[in-house]
Parts: structure tokens; C-alpha cells; sequence
């Protein structure tokens, strides 16, 4: 039902087997997490369907902290980021990518354990690009990409396979093109 689009069908199926079947509530909610997932992914996804499965999650299982992952997804993706920080504190990826979109930057830096990622994103949206320079975590591409933000592209090492965000900041575009 679900892979037809039949997304009321299944969302009421969803809640009238939940009602009869308690023993078969770890399914259910694995069959919401599945959709849930599957709806966020796709770009073309209508806002609206998203929102009914946030509905019946919260009337269903509210509190289950089993998919709580699948519902800040889709907070994320309905741009819902307040609602993210203020019901899912425990989530710490989605919650931390939440204050990162809601530019609440001076919580983020004080969050134990940011993974590379947000502490990159941190970093860029204040302009610290030096600071991510020293940063042992950080990936060729992006170590590139920073270095011609400071006017720094002649400094790019690993050949032309990294080296092509250098080649664009010097305008190589020839040369650019010349690669494979």
C-alpha cells in the first residue's frame, strides 16, 4: 500500500492494527520507520505526507525512543528545526544539525562529542577558516576548498585530482577541462 502511494490507507491500517494488535507493536513501528524514511528521501516527497506520519507517530508512540532517529528526520525535512530541538535533546546528531540551521551557533560549539561534520559547519558559518586548517579530520576536498577561501589555492598539494578547486579559484579553467 505504501509503494502505491496510498499513504492514508496505510497510515489508517497503521493505527487501526496498532489498536488490535499490541503484541504487534514492534512491527508497526518498524513499518512507520521504514515509510517515514523512505518519504524524506525523496525531494519530490509532498510536505503534507510527511506531516500525517508525524501525526499518527504522535499518537501512537509519542515517547518511543526507538524512532525518534526517523522523526527528526522528518522534522528536518518539513524545516522544523525548533520542534527537533525542543522534543528530541537526545538525538544528539539531529539535534545538533538543528541548531546549526537555526544559527545557534555558541550552543553547538558547547555540545560534547560533535562529530567532524557539524564542527566543520560550525567553523564555515563563522568564517573560522584558519581554525579548520588545523583540524586533523579534515578531507582533501574540503582542505582545498578552504585554502582558496583564504587565498591560499597555490598551496593545494595531492595533483590535479584535489587540486581542482585551486584550479578554478586561479582561473585554469583550460587546464580544468583538460582533466579526465
Amino acid at each position: 500500500i505504501f509503494n502505491t502511494g496510498q499513504h492514508d490507507i496505510f497510515l489508517e491500517r497503521l493505527q487501526s492494527y496498532w489498536h488490535r494488535h499490541p503484541a504487534g507493536h514492534d512491527d508497526l513501528r518498524h513499518q512507520w520507520q521504514q515509510a517515514c524514511k523512505s518519504l524524506v528521501l525523496k525531494a519530490t516527497t509532498d510536505p503534507a505526507v510527511v506531516e500525517r506520519y508525524l501525526a499518527v507517530r504522535d499518537m501512537l508512540f509519542r515517547d518511543d525512543p526507538a524512532s525518534a532517529y526517523e522523526a527528526t528526520a522528518a522534522l528536518g525535512f518539513l524545516g522544523r528545526y525548533e520542534d527537533v530541538v525542543r522534543f528530541f535533546p537526545r538525538e544528539r546528531k539531529a539535534y545538533a544539525k538543528a541548531l546549526l540551521a537555526l544559527g545557534r551557533l555558541d550552543e553547538v560549539q558547547r555540545l560534547p562529542g560533535l562529530i567532524p561534520e557539524d564542527r566543520w559547519t560550525l567553523h564555515r558559518m563563522r568564517g573560522e577558516f584558519a581554525v579548520l586548517l588545523t583540524d586533523g579530520d579534515l578531507d582533501p576536498d574540503s582542505r582545498a576548498w578552504i585554502l582558496c577561501k583564504l587565498g591560499r589555492s597555490q598551496e593545494i598539494a595531492g595533483g590535479p585530482a584535489l587540486a581542482y578547486p585551486g584550479m578554478i579559484h586561479q582561473g585554469k579553467a583550460d587546464q580544468l577541462l583538460g582533466l579526465r
